[in-house]
């Protein structure tokens, strides 16, 4: 299974998770349920997160997820093709500054840290910056700078998540409110991965 199919799948179990389990009335706690939330590596808070806390983190989501789903006997036999209504998000853990200012705008689906819910954390992706256009002010600082210097591209890492249809204008308005863009939809940011995409239909 390459890696754009092995995301697929993750995302066809997190669409089987999260669509059942999401209501605009609790934006909030809905999709953050205990269930996953109890693994070790999902620490109280992350501000001090490495790399790899959150590689570790979102891989013991996904793994839990998938053992629930197959319990349940609902686990999906396909890797996704569409993405049910919903739509991915970005959020690089890198380029928060925790202002708060989703959180209250999005009536509490982002936390304080600019996190989405867990349940619908997907995958955490490693990847390179092609030509961004826009992001926060310290991101494009720092990719110029580092065009400058070495004449490499930009090293990202962020985690990608998929949003219910019912949750999109919650999640949207805290977009909008993020001053330093460490959250923002997936089909905006242009990417390695984002590119490799193309053609799935993921990028809506």
């Amino acid at each position: 299974m390459d890696h754009i199919e092995a995301f697929q799948q993750a995302l066809a179990e997190t669409i089987a998770w999260c669509a059942p389990r999401a209501t605009p009335l609790e934006p909030k706690s809905s999709l953050r349920s205990l269930p996953l939330r109890s693994q070790p590596s999902i620490q109280p808070s992350i501000e001090n997160w490495s790399t790899d806390n959150w590689k570790q983190a979102v891989s013991d989501i996904a793994t839990t997820r998938a053992m629930f789903l197959r319990d349940a006997g609902i686990h999906p036999q396909e890797p996704a093709t569409d993405l049910a209504g919903g739509r991915l998000l970005l959020f690089a853990p890198d380029e928060t500054l925790s202002d708060g200012a989703a959180d209250v705008n999005s009536g509490g689906f982002f936390d304080s840290d600019n996190v989405p819910p867990w349940d619908t954390w997907v995958a955490y992706i490693e990847d390179i910056a092609t030509d961004p256009q826009h992001g926060n002010p310290w991101f494009l600082e720092a990719f110029r700078r580092d065009q400058e210097i070495t004449n490499e591209p930009m090293q990202l890492a962020y985690v990608v998540c998929w949003v219910p249809p019912c949750l999109l204008e919650a999640a949207d308005a805290g977009i909008w409110a993020n001053p330093e863009e460490c959250i923002e939809w997936l089909a905006d940011r242009d990417t390695d991965f984002t590119r490799a995409l193309q053609g799935t239909g993921l990028l809506a």
